[in-house]
């Protein structure tokens, strides 16, 4: 009596694609921090055209894999609540917090 990853979002797809929408939310937020390696990224954030016309094609592109029918079958996940989209975009986030604290560190330690 084993669990079927194809019907079963507890044990399935759901926690699947919800890890697989935290790495690329998690590479789109590294992205940011790739712009300079001692400042932060928040300064001159919205100077690169490029870069957001990235962000926001890649976003636009994940939200489409997680919940079009036809592209969730194609790349096998599942639909995401709220709440899991939260915490994909969190982790995501914490890479940029993350790295905006050792930057901060770098700036204030000269390390």
């Amino acid at each position: 009596m084993g669990v079927d990853p194809e019907t079963d979002d507890i044990m399935g797809r759901a926690p699947r694609t919800t890890v697989f929408t935290a790495l690329v939310f998690m590479q789109l937020f590294n992205m940011l921090n790739f712009c300079s390696d001692t400042g932060s990224a928040f300064i001159h954030m919205v100077s690169n055209a490029w870069l957001w016309g990235s962000v926001a094609l890649v976003t636009v592109l994940q939200v489409l894999v997680v919940e079009v029918p036809f592209l969730k079958s194609a790349f096998g996940t599942a639909p995401l609540d709220w709440i899991h989209w939260a915490v994909a975009v969190g982790a995501g986030a914490a890479v940029l917090l993350y790295e905006e604290v050792v930057k901060l560190l770098r700036r204030t330690f000269g390390a």
